[in-house]
């Protein structure tokens, strides 16, 4: 199964986790399921991470949320 970054924003924080699934929308359900308070998603897929820092990335994430 593909590898996907998936971040999240929920009442406390951002945050990133890792998900192996069968594609985007299901890396979101399973994040989902794990945190329903969650209100803002979004997916990465491994290919797009490469010689990425995805802790800057996640900081200017958060920092764009309304």
């Amino acid at each position: 199964m593909p590898q996907y970054a998936v971040f999240l924003a929920d009442p406390q924080a951002c945050q990133i986790h890792p998900v192996r699934a069968m594609d985007p929308a299901h890396a979101v359900d399973i994040v989902r399921a794990q945190h329903p308070d969650a209100y803002r998603l979004a997916v990465i897929a491994a290919e797009h991470q490469e010689g990425v820092n995805k802790m800057e990335l996640l900081d200017d994430w958060c920092s764009a949320r309304s």
